[in-house]
């Protein structure tokens, strides 16, 4: 897909109307005004795309690029800024992003990665910044399973990351009985890989490596009494006050690579309104596709098998073979592991 589709496909996915102009024949690439009503107005933003970044210092010197306009570049060639070239940016306020960091700057995903380490998970009737359920996790042995191939390893939050960060899309279900850390897992695995986004993203300079997804945690037990998936999609963008990507934005995003998607207990939305959460998985399989990661959390009752997974999400035959599914299954402690999780969380 040229890069100006990719630009406009996501403008108009988060509701802005688009008036595109050509820098051709001068330069390759075009030039767009993004507008949008909101409830305090009008909001603009002027955003060149350049499918050839050897062209970006003469636009810059000839002043075609306004102030505060964002300038996006395919990921695969960013251009080479020289120190002269950076004074003039950061003096006209000019925003450099590749695809990628453009796709990242439209869901706020700094933001979304800074409040997720802002918010807190319930322990022990208490509420406990994720930092500290960091510092308290304890390593838990898993094993995933992805059709006859078995794979071990002594640290679950290890194992997931390792898994989602093979190339293509994935669909991983972590299983296990009641109580036995999926919760824990979800908040840990959230934590380290919204603390990595934020490290790989910091600094005013273009990443020099590919960066890594979002985590985008939803725990369904706070989300309840909401039928639709794009209702809980919304409800969690709002809370991280993401206001210009919505559920259509989201699931285009989802299926670039760009989110890994966390459900955690699906299992308390089934019980609770069955004919829902059937619905929801289903709409979610339906977006599960190019780059898509997704992560999703239930007792391992509920799916003891993979054919009972591919039935529930109605997928069957060669859609089945395409899906790169893994399921994960969390071991009990051993002894040692037991004396770690007495001593981090102050038992005998």
């Amino acid at each position: 897909m040229p890069i100006e589709d990719g630009v406009v496909e996501v403008l108009q996915l988060a509701n802005y109307s688009v008036k595109t102009t050509s820098l051709r024949p001068k330069y390759e690439g075009s030039s767009f005004e993004a507008i949008k009503s909101t409830s305090t107005g009008m909001t603009s933003r002027t955003i060149t795309c350049l499918s050839d970044p050897h062209q970006f210092a003469a636009l810059l010197n000839f002043g075609v690029l306004p102030k505060d306009s964002w300038v996006v570049v395919p990921d695969e060639k960013p251009p080479s800024i020289t120190p002269g070239l950076r004074r003039v940016v950061e003096k006209r306020r000019l925003s450099i992003l590749t695809l990628t960091l453009f796709y990242d700057q439209m869901l706020r995903a700094r933001e979304i990665c800074a409040k997720t380490l802002g918010s807190c998970a319930r322990w022990k009737e208490q509420q406990i910044t994720l930092d500290r359920l960091a510092e308290l996790y304890v390593p838990q042995r898993a094993r995933a399973v992805k059709n006859s191939h078995d794979e071990t390893a002594d640290d679950s939050n290890v194992l997931v990351t390792s898994l989602l960060a093979k190339a293509g899309g994935s669909v991983i279900f972590i299983l296990a009985d009641a109580g036995r850390g999926k919760t824990w897992l979800s908040w840990s695995f959230a934590h380290d890989a919204a603390k990595t986004y934020l490290e790989s993203s910091a600094g005013s300079q273009l990443p020099k490596m590919q960066l890594p997804p979002i985590p985008f945690l939803i725990p369904f037990a706070q989300y309840k009494r909401l039928a639709s998936f794009d209702g809980i999609i919304l409800e969690r963008l709002n809370s991280f006050g993401t206001l210009d990507i919505r559920a259509e934005g989201f699931k285009h995003l989802l299926s670039k690579g760009r989110i890994v998607l966390i459900l955690d207990g699906f299992d308390e939305m089934l019980e609770l309104a069955p004919a829902h959460a059937r619905e929801n998985l289903r709409e979610i399989r339906r977006h599960l596709q190019g780059q898509s990661k997704l992560v999703l959390t239930s007792r391992r009752s509920v799916f003891p098998t993979r054919k009972e997974i591919l039935d529930f999400i109605q997928l069957s035959g060669p859609e089945a073979d395409n899906i790169d599914l893994t399921t994960c299954f969390l071991e009990g402690f051993t002894a040692e592991q037991v004396k770690e999780f007495h001593r981090v969380r102050g038992g005998e």
